[in-house]
């Protein structure tokens, strides 16, 4: 039987992975992508016997050679194995030198699986535990904090340290900003029932801001708009003046109305502009008409 969905595939890709090791997986996608040597570090930390380094740099190289298993005398679950037998069913990416900053081997949770990893352990209570090793290990370059910001849904405190995330990014080979992160945290993937039970009464507003970052960008978010037009897109428009309507409303209505309009429902357009002061209203039915 084959296990459907990124939810059932992650659970049986580590239907054996130890606690120790799930911590492991944690701290990648944490980090989203960690070298040999602080893989090393971590493992250790989270109490993953470790091989001695000179077996460790023979067992790292097994991929570019096609050598097979471990050497041979590690005693212990070393920490190779484990990580091929993640990258070998698909759960990790082993990315290539000359991607990574550091120039070494390294690893990173593939990206259908990160945040449901992240939502896992925080559903656990592990997650702390996870990024305050992440942050010994790596200090101010540590996503840590922000990634537990975000998997508790506290979207001010998240906002106040956005600064530190290109600090953070010079050790990554790709280019990630406090919005990327924001966006991967809610939509990959929108889980409804997660996201409003982890945001609360911050879920709405964290839902808008991506929304409308995702304008721009072009990015995927279906489920969010549905979402987000079920709570906002319906509300009673005032009976006198519309122009009265909550300037956060406004905003809202106007970002759901330029979704939308990409999707090329034009009735909705209208629908959503209705209560937006009487210029946005005109250029809105104009753009739908």
């Amino acid at each position: 039987m084959s296990a459907k969905g990124p939810r059932g595939r992650l659970e049986f890709l580590t239907r054996e992975s130890s606690v120790a090791e799930w911590r492991l997986l944690g701290a990648l996608a944490v980090e989203r992508e960690l070298g040999g040597a602080t893989l090393q570090r971590l493992a250790a930390v989270f109490g993953i016997s470790v091989i001695p380094r000179t077996v460790a740099r023979s067992v790292s190289g097994l991929s570019a050679s096609g050598g097979g298993g471990p050497a041979r005398g590690a005693a212990g679950p070393a920490l190779l194995p484990a990580l091929e037998r993640w990258r070998d069913s698909g759960l990790l990416v082993e990315l290539s030198r000359a991607r990574t900053a550091t120039n070494e081997a390294a690893f990173s949770v593939h990206p259908e699986f990160r945040q449901l990893v992240l939502r896992r352990l925080a559903a656990r209570g592990d997650l702390q535990a996870v990024v305050e090793a992440c942050h010994v290990a790596l200090g101010e370059r540590s996503l840590g904090v922000l990634v537990l910001l975000l998997q508790t849904g506290r979207l001010g405190e998240f906002q106040r340290y956005a600064y530190n995330v290109p600090r953070a990014a010079t050790r990554l080979g790709e280019e990630i900003d406090a919005d990327d992160l924001l966006r991967e945290a809610i939509l990959m993937p929108f889980d409804a029932a997660w996201f409003e039970a982890v945001w609360g009464e911050f879920a709405t507003a964290a839902g808008l801001r991506v929304a409308r970052d995702a304008l721009p960008r072009l990015h995927e978010c279906d489920p969010l708009f549905a979402w987000l037009l079920e709570r906002l897109g319906h509300t009673p428009a005032p009976a006198s003046a519309p122009e009265e309507e909550s300037p956060n409303l406004q905003i809202a209505r106007e970002t759901l109305a330029e979704h939308a309009f990409l999707r090329d429902r034009p009735e909705l357009v209208e629908s959503l502009a209705d209560t937006l002061p009487r210029a946005e209203r005109l250029g809105f039915r104009a753009a739908a008409a």
